[in-house]
């Protein structure tokens, strides 16, 4: 849950389905009743196998004062940034891993506050981003 909607409401978002096609979803609660408000296609939290269930988190990547959801490529090659706007949700942007990711998504705070993110590739190496995935 986070300020995801468009003029950040808190919704929930889950992935149906991670390992054969997925779909996110975000929902909002409305009078007493979660609602579908968003779906969008393809990303992915979680590979079928894999003990990395943190593949995803959810902050202003970019500076804009938005929070996004980040997620996967389905081939986990590509960090994703999502939006949610008022027609759905969209990729807002994404970064190339030059890799294929083998750990959960982790990220801190710097000292200048923007994020800093890391992901581990398949070869062993670590990849991270300083400040934000969308300026690198």
């Amino acid at each position: 849950m986070a300020p995801f909607g468009p003029d950040g409401e808190i919704e929930l978002v889950v992935m149906l389905t991670p390992h054969i096609g997925g779909v996110v979803e975000f929902y909002r609660l409305r009078e007493g009743k979660l609602d579908i408000v968003a779906r969008l296609p393809e990303p992915t939290f979680h590979v079928n196998g894999s003990r990395n269930l943190d593949m995803a988190l959810a902050s202003d990547l970019d500076g804009d004062g938005r929070t996004e959801l980040l997620v996967l490529s389905r081939g986990l090659t590509t960090l994703i940034g999502i939006h949610r706007t008022e027609s759905g949700a969209e990729e807002a942007w994404s970064v190339e891993i030059d890799g294929r990711v083998s750990t959960n998504i982790a990220a801190v705070e710097t000292a200048s506050g923007g994020m800093a993110i890391g992901v581990g590739h398949s070869n062993g190496a670590l990849r991270i981003w300083p400040e934000s995935a969308e300026t690198r």
